[in-house]
């Protein structure tokens, strides 16, 4: 299997891989109700700690189990990290997720991260199918998968409460070229 990319480039962020220092970074996002109230609800700190410790395991190893990404913004302010991206392995299928700090919601960051990361799952990792998932209320998440072409998953991975997005690898030419910030 290819290797995860360490850095990734979008017009508008860079995805660099996660590193220890980002520790404080990972717990405050998944701590904060505000930012997880559509991902299943903030978690205590020492869940998040734990959580991140095994993230940082799964990256080294040689084969795609998870990994993750700090975002940073390459405009103003350049340089801010300002929030986390993971790429999951399911079999053939990867999963993708994407938490970001309150500031810089509403700014198009999930479907410009969404869509690259997408491409890197068809591309480097040779997924048959790339798929996200959400609360079912979180409306904001839905409108970003159908903006980058994803369709309602009908076999959803967990509980029940969560809507999937499901792109194929035959139906991921919807990408191509476009940029994911670009308005759909």
């Amino acid at each position: 299997m290819p290797k995860i990319k360490d850095l990734i480039e979008t017009e508008r962020f860079l995805l660099r891989r996660i590193e220890p220092e980002d520790e404080a970074l990972y717990v405050a996002i998944h701590t904060d109700a505000g930012i997880m109230r559509n991902a299943g609800g903030a978690v205590e700190e020492s869940i998040a700690r734990a959580a991140f410790d095994r993230l940082l395991k799964y990256a080294e190893l040689p084969d795609l189990k998870q990994h993750a990404w700090v975002i940073s913004s390459r405009v103003e302010p350049p340089n801010q990290s300002i929030g986390v991206a993971a790429m999951t392995a399911h079999g053939a299928d990867v999963e993708l997720g994407i938490m970001v700090l309150e500031a810089w919601q509403s700014l198009k960051v999930a479907q410009e991260v969404l869509a690259e990361l997408t491409r890197h799952a068809f591309g480097a990792h040779d997924a048959q199918r790339v798929f996200a998932r959400h609360l079912a209320d979180n409306l904001a998440g839905a409108g970003v998968m159908k903006r980058l072409s994803f369709e309602l998953m009908p076999d959803v991975p967990g509980s029940d409460k969560y809507v999937g997005w499901v792109m194929r690898r035959q139906d991921s030419s919807a990408l191509d070229g476009r940029s994911g910030f670009d308005v759909l």
